[in-house]
Order: structure tokens, then sequence, then C-alpha cells
């Protein structure tokens, strides 16, 4: 029960935060995904950018564990963008910055 919740609040302050980003300027919304969401929470964000596709989303960390998974979800939507401020790997990487050459925001 307590999960359920605890999804429903994720889902409802997700869509509120979108709908208001879709209503100002669309400002980026920087999303922390390193291991704190699994990959049904990205694949929600995804539902999210579909809707509100005026809204730019970074999807923080390359997504920690489900960083394979997330490029497909990232090369799917024009408006999402991969942070590689963490990665697993050298190699995870070096994958993620060949498979998104114009979606990578790397850390300076």
């Amino acid at each position: 029960m307590i999960n359920r919740l605890l999804k429903f609040k994720f889902i409802y302050s997700s869509i509120t935060i979108f709908f208001a980003s879709s209503k100002t300027e669309n400002f980026p919304l920087w999303i922390h995904a390193f291991n704190s969401l699994i990959l049904t929470d990205i694949q929600e964000i995804e539902i999210l950018s579909k809707k509100y596709s005026t809204v730019p989303v970074i999807v923080g960390h390359m997504e920690g564990s489900n960083w394979l998974e997330t490029i497909g979800i990232i090369k799917r939507n024009p408006n999402m963008y991969l942070d590689t401020s963490a990665s697993f790997s050298t190699l995870a990487l070096k994958i993620v910055i060949k498979e998104l050459p114009d979606k990578v925001i790397e850390k300076q």
C-alpha cells in the first residue's frame, strides 16, 4: 500500500512539474536518475516527455544501471537528453557518446 502511494505521489508530482514547465518558458527538467529510479520510472518519464514534447528533459547520471535501455528511450524522444556526470564504466560512456552524439550533456 505504501509503495502504491509513493508511486502515485511520484507520478502526480512529475505531471505537475512537466505541466508547470510547459506553461512557462519550457525550462529544462533535470531528473536525478542514478540508482534512485528504476527502468519503469524512466519509461513513465518517457510518457510524460511525449505528452509535454516542448519541455526539454535531461536524465541525469546516464540513468545508472539501466543506461543501455535508456539510450533507446533517449533516441526515441527528441526532447530528451542524457547527462553523463556519472557512469559505471568508461565503456558505457564511450557507447553513449557514440550512440547519442547530439543528445549528451557532458560533465565540464
